[in-house]
């Protein structure tokens, strides 16, 4: 009983260790917004206006990034010098590592007053949790998942074995009905 306790609450431990796509990229345009406006202080530009290029959805980074620019009393306002900051990489990326396992990677790479600002994000997760770590809402935060590569199990033997199978089953049939 004990050890069936103790493995209930090993499993409850490990699903509660998987984050979904959205928390990570979350977490890291928090610490990109908190260097950029580290940046701004040692510049001391306190009143921009902040022009915002990127291919990808911002909603995500945008509201991390007012939160601590209100923090830190830095003012986006229009008709001020001009703040030119690139989203250059945010997204998700899947490389098989087993044929169960995945490596996941998180990135978000901006560029910022002649400054390029990279976190990436690695961890190993399962093929099946895939349907539970990504985000619908947010292209950037979906993936590509490699193929699953056949074993030699599933290549060539389970084949040959259904194959074989039949074979004795056709001539099992015919020896018993003659």
């Amino acid at each position: 009983m004990k050890f069936a306790i103790i493995l209930f609450l090993l499993t409850i431990n490990l699903n509660a260790q998987l984050r979904d796509n959205f928390s990570i990229i979350d977490s890291l345009t928090k610490v990109q917004s908190v260097k950029i406006s580290q940046i701004l202080l040692e510049k001391n530009l306190k009143m921009f206006e902040l022009n915002l290029i990127s291919p990808y959805n911002t909603v995500i980074f945008e509201a991390n990034l007012n939160t601590e620019f209100e923090k830190n009393k830095l003012l986006n306002i229009a008709d001020e010098d001009s703040l030119i900051l690139k989203i250059i990489k945010f997204g998700v990326n899947y490389s098989v590592i087993q044929n169960d396992s995945l490596e996941r990677k998180i990135e978000l790479r901006t560029f910022v007053l002649n400054k390029t600002l990279n976190n990436i994000y690695l961890d190993t997760i399962f093929r099946d949790n895939i349907k539970f770590i990504e985000n619908t809402n947010f292209k950037e935060l979906k993936a590509e998942i490699p193929e699953r590569k056949l074993t030699l199990w599933e290549k060539i033997l389970e084949p040959f074995i259904v194959i074989g199978s039949m074979l004795v089953f056709i001539l099992l049939l015919f020896n018993v009905r003659s």
